[in-house]
């Protein structure tokens, strides 16, 4: 996000000091100023129950502007539109009517300050997208249309969803807003489990600051990134015109591929002009953090004569033996190993070692076959000797060594990440349910992300729940303490 952006909505994030909105009734809501003769309403004081819809919109309009910008179009040339000044001509006076009396005021009030997406980008018939699996603001007559039957006026769908993130065969939903409680909730598909209400799912339910404030995140971390209308792809060729007719195959050439600010490329998923990276430097930063401590503390911890502590440490790895194991320059464990310091020690964990150089070339998921250029297989990290043969397999294939490993990524999947660790052993409870599925873009399996997963171990070496010996972490299973 540029810093002129940044700066703008930077009184609008969410924060700890804002506390999050009553549950109460519809009809409450103190400090909305209406003004009778424009129908517009603003806030006098902070609203008691409802939508802070001066920061939503505020962190809307700051996303909007991005990726506007970001394509590579003028700020002057975004149209300042507001979604009520959209729409609002487009419904006779009874649906204009009935549209006031469903909506909460503070809903309303957002609509009237949110502003909407142009119609096309310049010189284009392509529409533009809210952000990566969001397309816009619902239309006046989709507000209430996915649930009203069953749930009257209480649920908004704010945003449809994109078709490619809703699970096959299902009608899109999007972020629904709910005027009682006065959250939302991302739902994939507003028909799954039909006979379930949204208040019999299991959903996690935010206030729209909150959403707002995690995409804006998202993308000043290059998460989630908008790319300039430059940047070609997916496929690295295009069809140009032959000088003896007809159309001829032509390469396009790297630097065209990827954003020169990020390096990130157009997949599949691409939603012009927002695309979802696998890992960002960000996330390999935090990891080799976290891989730092886990050493330092081990080696804290372990007899002063089984090791000798070097001043400068060598990579786990030379840069040779990545690359013979296939490892792609620009993915995640490439990135990660090339900067991660080699241990005097090779026991990480219970159970779990370093794989030597000649180990670790020989991946067991070498011959997995994921189809495109950008993915990744699964990457063996540390390896487990101490389980039995028939528990010494992952669910990509049978009959592989047992340990930590990142899981397979597909760049062109709804939510790549090439970061979150999957794990067999003894110490898996670690991490997440295993039936865990990155299903909402907000509730993905981030606490199973390489570094928190350091982090963690760093916390059992640090609190006695893990002995350390001379060669690491005692494989000897030990309680652990989740409280």
């Amino acid at each position: 996000m540029t810093a002129q952006l940044t700066a703008e909505i930077k009184r609008f994030r969410a924060s700890a000091s804002n506390p999050p909105p009553s549950t109460g009734c519809m009809k409450h809501y103190d400090g909305l100023a209406h003004d009778h003769d424009t129908g517009q309403y603003s806030l006098s004081t902070a609203p008691k129950d409802g939508l802070d819809f001066e920061r939503s919109s505020a962190l809307h309009n700051a996303i909007v502007r991005h990726g506007w910008v970001a394509r590579g179009h003028h700020l002057s040339e975004l149209p300042q539109r507001t979604y009520w000044e959209r729409w609002a001509p487009t419904l006779t006076p009874y649906q204009l009517e009935s549209l006031r009396e469903r909506l909460h005021p503070s809903v309303l009030a957002f609509l009237q300050q949110a502003l909407e997406l142009p119609d096309f980008y310049p010189g284009t018939f392509q529409p533009p997208v809210f952000f990566y699996h969001l397309v816009g603001l619902s239309a006046p007559l989709e507000l209430f249309a996915n649930h009203e039957e069953t749930e009257g006026d209480r649920y908004v769908t704010l945003y449809s969803l994109q078709d490619a993130v809703a699970t096959e065969g299902r009608l899109a939903g999007g972020v629904v807003y709910d005027q009682v409680r006065h959250e939302c909730a991302l739902i994939k598909d507003v028909d799954d489990t039909p006979a379930l209400s949204f208040e019999e799912r299991q959903l996690s339910w935010k206030p729209l600051e909150t959403i707002l404030t995690e995409y804006c995140d998202m993308i000043e971390a290059d998460k989630v990134v908008a790319l300039p209308k430059s940047v070609k792809g997916p496929e690295p060729f295009e069809y140009v015109r032959s000088p003896a007719g007809g159309y001829a195959m032509k390469a396009i050439p790297e630097q065209e591929l990827r954003d020169p600010r990020t390096g990130a490329r157009r997949t599949e998923k691409t939603s012009d002009p927002w695309v979802m990276v696998p890992f960002t430097s960000k996330d390999v930063e935090m990891a080799v953090v976290a891989w730092d401590r886990l050493i330092e503390v081990i080696e804290a911890r372990m007899p002063k004569q089984s090791f000798v502590k070097k001043c400068c440490r060598e990579s786990v790895y030379s840069v040779k033996t990545p690359g013979r194991a296939g490892l792609r320059r620009d993915s995640f464990a490439f990135s990660f190993l090339s900067r991660a310091a080699k241990p005097g020690f090779s026991k990480i964990a219970p159970g779990l070692r370093l794989l030597t150089a000649e180990e670790f070339v020989h991946q067991p998921f070498q011959d997995v076959t994921l189809g495109q250029a950008c993915s990744t297989p699964p990457i063996l990290l540390l390896k487990n000797d101490d389980l039995p043969d028939e528990e010494r397999r992952l669910e990509v294939r049978d009959e592989v060594p047992a340990g930590l490993c990142l899981g397979d990524c597909d760049a062109d999947k709804a939510f790549p990440y090439e970061n979150v660790v999957r794990m067999v052993g003894p110490i898996q409870g670690l991490l997440g349910r295993p039936d865990e599925k990155p299903d909402e873009l907000h509730e993905l399996p981030r606490a199973n992300e390489l570094h928190k997963i350091l982090e963690r171990f760093s916390d059992l070496v640090e609190s006695g729940q893990w002995i350390v010996g001379p060669d690491g972490v005692e494989s000897r299973a030990m309680h652990i303490d989740d409280s």
